[in-house]
């Protein structure tokens, strides 16, 4: 322990990088609030296929209600709330609470690791669960699938799922997609909050550094395919979306294009911008209620530029949260086993872009470079 403590790597101010003999990578980052600490939990060991489209998101239904059922009851005793995910690159579970309650958070992350046993009956009825959320589907939400699949094909499937689908896995199957899932190499813990490093370090080594270690080929990641010739798509869900392929956030052309994302959903009513938080390829789509984007293909430049300060503090902000949970939920999101970028530093280098930056991103959302996707 004295070794592995005086080895910890301190990237940027305020976030510790531990990995863990098992190679579970914790971020730790105390923050000046008092009375609450947040963890997160993502584990990507295996990223969607067509083959298993939607079983990661049944996996994190199951998952988080705990192999005995419970992590809702144990996390509420200790004063915490628990919330759960899946992404297109990993399912999280995520707690938030009292200081006190850290050790549970983190013992209740240990466990979600498995391994679960799951049977028919519980598959149904989260199956039945998962196609009552499709029906309440954000029409944004749908508009920005069919953007992915504009731009990697189908080996990037929606990551919701089919219900009738879904109801008919068999239970082996899912207990093994769970053990690729939360292989110890492709989880990722962020804590933050009021904690110390020592206290977090402790419990960390304690609870997830008791999980078995394995062997053979780490999981593989999600690495997405050759973008398609095809740049529009239609949907059944209301409204319009304009969406870019960027690389990952360390890139200062995809920080641009966010800004200039965040810029035009300020520049018109009723858009929302929806991007996965990642280190590799992935989508930024801007959802408008209605269907008229003239005077953006008409004039990008004019469309963003009355709103390009503004949409680099936006960008800024959305990098840097105030709360110990959506810190840590970025931070999961953002670590990987080959390291962990602080939220603070990305926040610090997108609050120095130019609006002539945003201004020149902001093309990238007109015709006929942007994938663009229309309700029907």
């Amino acid at each position: 322990m004295t070794a592995t403590l005086a080895a910890l790597a301190l990237l940027v101010p305020g976030v510790t990088r531990l990995e863990l003999d098992n190679g579970v990578v914790v971020a730790i980052e105390p923050m000046p609030v008092e009375g609450r600490v947040a963890v997160v939990m993502a584990a990507s060991g295996v990223g969607e296929t067509p083959a298993r489209s939607g079983c990661r998101h049944l996996l994190e239904h199951l998952v988080a209600l705990g192999p005995k059922r419970d992590f809702d009851s144990r996390v509420e005793r200790m004063g915490g709330y628990l919330r759960a995910e899946t992404t297109r690159e990993a399912v999280e579970i995520g707690m938030d609470g009292p200081p006190l309650a850290l050790e549970t958070f983190l013992q209740v992350a240990k466990e979600a690791a498995g391994p679960f046993e799951f049977t028919a009956e519980q598959i149904a009825n989260e199956a039945k669960v998962i196609g009552e959320e499709a029906a309440i589907r954000p029409p944004y939400t749908v508009h920005a699938a069919a953007a992915w699949a504009l731009a990697f094909g189908e080996g990037a499937p929606d990551p919701m799922g089919d219900a009738s689908t879904l109801a008919a896995v068999p239970p082996p199957v899912l207990s093994s997609l769970q053990a690729e899932v939360f292989d110890p190499r492709s989880i990722v813990v962020a804590i933050t909050g009021d904690v110390t490093i020592e206290e977090a370090t402790n419990l960390a080594y304690s609870t997830l550094g008791t999980l078995p270690a394995r062997r053979g080929a780490p999981p593989s990641k999600f690495a997405p395919g050759p973008r398609s010739e095809v740049l529009t798509a239609e949907v059944s869900a209301r409204g319009s979306t304009r969406a870019v392929v960027v690389s990952s956030l360390e890139n200062q052309a995809t920080l641009a294009k966010l800004a200039a994302g965040f810029a035009l959903q300020r520049a018109g009513e009723q858009r929302v911008l929806l991007f996965t938080e990642s280190f590799q390829q992935a989508v930024v789509s801007l959802w408008s209620a209605g269907s008229d984007w003239s005077g953006l293909d008409t004039n990008a430049g004019t469309a963003v530029a009355p709103f390009a300060e503004a949409g680099i503090r936006d960008l800024a902000r959305a990098l840097a949260p105030d709360s110990p949970f959506a810190r840590a939920r970025l931070e999961a999101r953002l670590g990987a086993p080959t390291g962990v970028r602080a939220t603070g530093y990305l926040s610090s280098v997108a609050a120095k872009l130019s609006p002539s930056e945003v201004v020149e991103a902001a093309a990238w959302f007109a015709e006929p470079v942007a994938l663009q996707v229309r309700g029907r």
